[in-house]
């Protein structure tokens, strides 16, 4: 039995999101506050018992619009009052959470005893159960309440004379006040319902909760988790998951089970119970018989008798057991690691309890699933990745349990299959669940194998820092990085870059376009490309007007500004789109922005270099045309560069043949010592104040919210 599917509405920052799970496991990623918590309250409250939604379990935005809407019921009059607290509007507006599931089986393999009473589907090519678990209020208990929180709802109103809902932005402490009110009416009036249903989740029929619960084995190690990692600290709390991990071995249970009657026989064989009666209870017998004496009531004498329980002995045993590590021959204590192995031992230990429970037989009919709450606490790199593919591992093997583990670990991430992942972004205050899984079929799958692995190799080296980024500069080389950051640090304008979590993607100028689909499309994030307008005969064209005429060799660029041909125009080669002219793709910069946009990726930039760097091609030709105000192809003399080398301190070569040198020649003369010209350039005071505008341009954008 296996969990495929939860949906959820109305919870939280949650509406109308999908969670798809694995069959083995399900890697949920995502930044803080991204709802990584949230989704495992919602499992925790639907699949266990002893814990109900609270207020703040409702949307908020959800919430507030219904506060606001009764309250400008009771300020407009008692007709609105009337229409407003009706079952049919209170039943459609009133803010409620579901959470749908399906439950997905084998019917070659599983036993569907436990289910069997919910089979809504009768298809046989349908394998699954459904069940919704809604939390909303009983709209007769709601309509009571509201009637007796009305007459101090119009106290208020009458009070601060309120005729409009505006107007009420003028007390927000009375007003907060009354939402609070409203919002407590509301929950208190709220019941947890739950029903199986049919693939469509509108043929309900209502179950008992803890019938609907006992359907699922979930075990949440939480991030929390008690380790010992300090000399004080004796919690044993590594000895303790020993003993919780070897429940349900035969071997095991066979000596706990006879454990008690071991430890009875050798209390009595030391004489325990002897030394007690002589040296306590002999006395207060005599105590007894005094009293008894005294009031005529009969006399009943004290003794002491062992009872020992499992539970007892079990105690004893974890309380006795300690966890050791052998070093170097010598016994050392739980405490003497640290806290990342001790986490990464904690961790497989809950594993191992969890698979041992899985096998009971009770637990054989029944959906398995743990949950991981963030497993990279404590950790370094290396053992987040030994972890994560343990687990894998152990999940596969077993194939009696699902996994479900949370992290905003990039290591993590990197570990797993971009199959495994589920992205959580937060787009406008609201989370969405994104299905990598859904993207790697749809758009991975079907090219072919040797595309295929070029997709893998290029992900596997970006991808995990950009699932958690806010913003994404795509570039070319390592010295335009370096350019980029320092700008980013020194430039007061970009301070809101500061601020956010910006990933920087190394495309060179051929393969930007093999991530848009993910990172633009699916992930949704802001997302610049910065790149060398790389024209062909550059070094030739000496004029704006010869520049315009050439095509551009930047693989990207020809990519998204692609010319189509209309058919009468065609070579014989049938081909429906040509690569543009440097006057069209010069073309496609916003008059506002200054660098290119595109309506249909409206979270995308492209940013070049055009007339306003001098026509340069690169990024090192731009930075000279800026600081010296020149055209890339102005000749300047010998001597000329070698002042303005000694004056700006910037590290360059001179070419020692030409009398007269023009910045591209300088620039090709300086390939081999790029990054020392640009640490030449970051190193120096006020760098950031001259930068080129096609750089300036694209951070500006990106900056925006």
């Amino acid at each position: 039995m296996l969990l495929k599917r939860l949906s959820v509405d109305g919870f939280r920052h949650f509406s109308g999101q999908e969670l798809l799970f694995e069959s083995g496991t399900t890697v949920l990623a995502g930044a803080n506050n991204s709802g990584k918590t949230s989704l495992i309250d919602l499992l925790r409250v639907t699949l266990k018992a002893g814990s109900d939604f609270g207020i703040e379990d409702f949307n908020a935005t959800e919430r507030h619009i219904w506060s606001q809407e009764i309250l400008a019921a009771f300020i407009e009059g008692d007709e609105k009052v009337k229409e407003v607290l009706s079952e049919g509007n209170l039943k459609e507006n009133s803010p409620k959470i579901k959470v749908y599931f399906e439950v997905e089986y084998d019917p070659e393999k599983d036993d569907i005893r436990e289910f069997a009473d919910f089979l809504m589907d009768l298809d046989l090519s349908q394998n699954s159960f459904y069940f919704v678990y809604t939390f909303e209020p009983r709209i007769d208990l709601l309509q009571t309440s509201l009637e007796k929180l009305s007459i101090d709802i119009q106290t208020a109103i009458s009070e601060k004379k309120w005729t409009t809902l505006p107007e009420t932005g003028q007390d927000l402490r009375i007003v907060r006040a009354l939402q609070s009110r409203l919002c407590k009416v509301f929950h208190e009036a709220c019941t947890p319902q739950v029903a199986f249903s049919d693939s469509t989740f509108q043929s309900n029929i209502k179950m008992e909760r803890t019938r609907f619960q006992s359907l699922f084995n979930m075990h949440l190690v939480k991030a929390s988790r008690p380790l010992d990692d300090t000399i004080d600290d004796k919690s044993g709390a590594m000895s303790a998951k020993f003993v919780k991990a070897m429940k349900g071995d035969k071997d095991w249970d066979k000596v706990i089970n006879s454990l008690p009657e071991s430890v009875i026989d050798a209390i009595e064989q030391a004489g325990i119970g002897g030394v007690a009666t002589e040296a306590a209870i002999q006395s207060l017998n005599e105590t007894i018989k005094s009293i008894s004496e005294t009031n005529g009531q009969a006399r009943a004498d004290i003794f002491l008798d062992f009872q020992l329980s499992e539970a007892d002995a079990l105690l004893i045993v974890a309380k006795a057991l300690q966890a050791r590590y052998l070093g170097e021959g010598l016994p050392l204590s739980e405490n003497s690691q640290g806290l990342g192995y001790s986490n990464l031992m904690i961790l497989h230990l809950e594993l191992e309890a969890f698979l041992r429970a899985a096998n009971q037989p009770e637990n054989t009919y029944l959906v398995n699933l743990v949950v991981v709450e963030e497993p990279e606490s404590h950790m370094h790199p290396q053992m987040q990745n030994a972890f994560i593919k343990h687990l894998f591992r152990k999940v596969e093997e077993s194939a009696r349990f699902q996994a479900l583990v949370t992290t905003h670990s990039s290591e993590i991430v990197r570990s797993s299959s971009i199959r495994y992942l589920r992205a959580l972004k937060v787009f406008g205050g609201n989370a969405n669940i994104i299905d990598l899984q859904k993207f790697h079929s749809e758009y991975v799958a079907s090219k072919l194998p040797e595309e295929q692995r070029l997709f893998s190799l290029l992900y596997s080296i970006n991808f995990a820092d950009v699932l958690f980024a806010d913003k994404v500069v795509m570039y070319e080389g390592d010295t335009e990085r370096m350019y980029f950051q320092a700008l980013i640090q020194e430039s007061p304008s970009l301070a809101k870059l500061r601020s956010q979590y910006v990933s920087y993607v190394q495309v060179g100028g051929a393969h930007a376009h093999v991530y848009l689909p993910l990172i633009v499309d699916t992930l949704k994030i802001k997302t610049v490309i910065i790149t060398d307008i790389d024209y062909k005969n550059g070094a030739t064209a000496s004029t704006p007007d010869k520049i315009q005429q050439l095509e551009t060799s930047n693989a990207t660029l020809n990519f998204l500004f692609a010319q189509s041909v209309p058919p009468a125009d065609r070579a014989e080669d049938g081909k429906s789109e040509r690569p543009p002219l440097l006057g069209e793709i010069f073309a496609r910069k916003d008059n506002t922005e200054k660098i290119a946009l595109f309506d249909e990726r409206p979270n995308l930039a492209v940013s070049f270099q055009s007339e306003a760097e001098g026509f340069a091609r690169t990024l090192e030709e731009a930075v000279l045309s800026k600081l010296n105000n020149l055209e890339v192809w102005k000749l300047q003399t010998r001597q000329w560069w070698s002042d303005y080398r000694k004056n700006s301190e910037l590290d360059f070569s001179i070419p020692n043949k030409k009398p007269s040198i023009s910045i591209r020649e300088i620039v090709v003369s300086t390939s081999n010592k790029k990054t020392d010209f640009m640490y030449s350039l970051i190193l120096g005071a006020n760098f950031h104040q001259k930068a080129p505008d096609y750089v300036t341009d694209a951070l500006g954008w990106l900056s925006d919210v």
